[in-house]
């Protein structure tokens, strides 16, 4: 049986060859990066409650 999966990385970096979709990814990105560090803050403040 072959293997057809594929790493994250080595999709996005295939779907990045194309210059529409890379314009799209960068015009998103800073969307995306200010959501992810929300998620990541709102983690860490649950944490530190249940801790209390």
């Amino acid at each position: 049986m072959s293997n057809l999966s594929i790493s994250f990385e080595e999709l996005k970096n295939n779907l990045l060859k194309d210059i529409e979709f890379k314009v799209e990814y960068e015009r998103l990105k800073p969307e995306y990066d200010a959501m992810q560090q929300f998620s990541k803050t709102r983690k860490i403040y649950h944490r530190r409650r249940e801790r209390q």
